[in-house]
């Protein structure tokens, strides 16, 4: 097979040269990430770029997205870069790569034409000159599950957009619009339709300006202190990945390129086998998911919940206790004094007296409710609960101290609970075993 014939038959891409001889690359709708790992997927891609670049014949490479949203698996991500056969040095070695691609002085164009998010969108950065068509959406929505993205978007973005944008951008899960994008910095040209935006940049390559080998990886400003504490501030340094932005943004300034891409790989790997974030992903990513559709969730025919523990009568306690009552579960209510827990119990009577004077429960029906409520100072009567539910004040040491002195009175498959307003959970978790 010749050399030609070689890469325009590459099994996850479709390749096209022009009378021209600008190369336009585009993924095989067939062909998935999962087939490889992200990594091992990105690199069929870099290495088919940059085989084409060293062409002395192409005048210019147009590449749409090489990933789709949809194709990209938080829990894959995980599984691969928690296993040890991953390693920095594997994404290191292919941001690297796409640095070398300036030293071409080829133009690069990359299209959009669809929502481009994460770490599809810190592929197209990877190109000099950017066109989307309108009314699309941007952005780096994993921020908000404790994660950053890498594959070079902390060294190519500031460069684009500025720092401080860069920095807001890739930490508040943000998505901006085609014209947003556009005034920002991050899209040089926007088509009105899809279609239009080979055109465009078939045109734009034939006419290029002059291409700077370093122009979008130059730092354009510097990382002032009040942008840092107004993102520390939302963030209190609890999610992992704004951590890390923060750190890698500061460092670019005194780095090279290739410095910060070893950084960037680095802290990439340390947040991603990070507890917190894979905790994060799992309860607001895939358990808003399931949430959202029900019907898919797996039901176990066979449990069910018997008797819940409440920790503080309080008012949240107290109305925990009703609800889990009328709904036929035992409960027992636990405060710190007797008096205080029986006071928690009243407030169910108080319910089921306005429901009895409205005809909405009967007496029996109310006497029955009542009687599954057992108001005690004896963290022993917690024994045997099925869920053990924490809503005391919000304090941590608090908290902390009353979930390890309940933990041993769940059931065998038992799970605890929190009740929070303010306090971060992940916290809150290190207090259990």
């Amino acid at each position: 097979m010749d050399e030609n014939k070689s890469y325009r038959t590459h099994p996850l891409f479709r390749v096209e040269q022009d009378n021209h001889h600008i190369i336009t690359i585009q993924p095989l709708s067939a062909a998935a990430p999962e087939q490889l790992d992200m990594i091992g997927y990105l690199t069929q891609f870099v290495d088919l770029v940059t085989f084409i670049l060293e062409r002395e014949d192409t005048v210019g490479v147009v590449y749409t997205c090489p990933i789709q949203d949809e194709k990209i698996e938080y829990a894959q991500l995980f599984r691969q870069f928690s296993s040890s056969r991953s390693s920095p040095s594997d994404l290191f070695e292919l941001t690297s790569k796409v640095l070398r691609w300036e030293t071409f002085k080829k133009p690069i164009v990359s299209l959009f034409t669809n929502n481009c998010t994460a770490i599809a969108l810190a592929t197209m950065l990877w190109s000099n000159y950017r066109i989307a068509s309108e009314k699309l959406q941007f952005g780096f929505p994993e921020s908000r599950y404790g994660l950053f993205t890498a594959f070079g978007a902390t060294i190519y973005l500031p460069a684009l957009i500025g720092t401080e944008n860069a920095l807001s951008l890739l930490t508040q899960s943000k998505l901006v619009s085609s014209e947003e994008a556009h005034q920002l910095g991050l899209i040089n040209e926007l088509a009105q339709k899809p279609d239009d935006c080979l055109p465009l940049a078939k045109n734009w390559i034939l006419h290029p300006p002059s291409i700077d080998a370093n122009q979008h990886t130059k730092q354009m400003d510097e990382l002032g202190p009040e942008a840092i504490l107004a993102i520390q501030k939302k963030a209190r340094g609890l999610y992992a990945g704004t951590n890390a932005v923060i750190e890698l943004l500061q460092k670019k300034q005194l780095s090279t390129p290739f410095e910060a891409a070893e950084q960037e790989a680095n802290l990439y790997l340390h947040v991603l086998r990070r507890p917190e974030p894979l905790s994060m992903v799992r309860t607001l990513h895939y358990g808003v998911q399931l949430a959202k559709s029900p019907k898919t969730i797996n039901h176990f025919e066979d449990y069910s919940l018997k008797k819940i523990g409440i920790l503080g009568a309080g008012m949240m306690g107290s109305g925990i206790a009703y609800e889990a009552a009328r709904a036929g579960i035992e409960v027992a209510l636990k405060d710190v004094t007797l008096s205080q827990a029986q006071r928690g119990k009243a407030y169910a009577k108080q319910v089921c007296e306005k429901s009895l004077a409205l005809g909405a429960m009967t007496a029996s029906q109310g006497e029955q409710l009542l009687a599954r409520i057992k108001p005690t100072e004896q963290v022993g009567d917690l024994n045997g609960s099925d869920c053990i539910i924490e809503a005391v004040f919000e304090d941590f040491h608090l908290k902390a101290n009353v979930t390890q002195e309940s933990l041993p009175y769940l059931s065998e498959n038992g799970f605890f609970a929190t009740n929070t307003t303010s306090l971060p959970i992940t916290e809150l978790a290190f207090a259990s075993p």
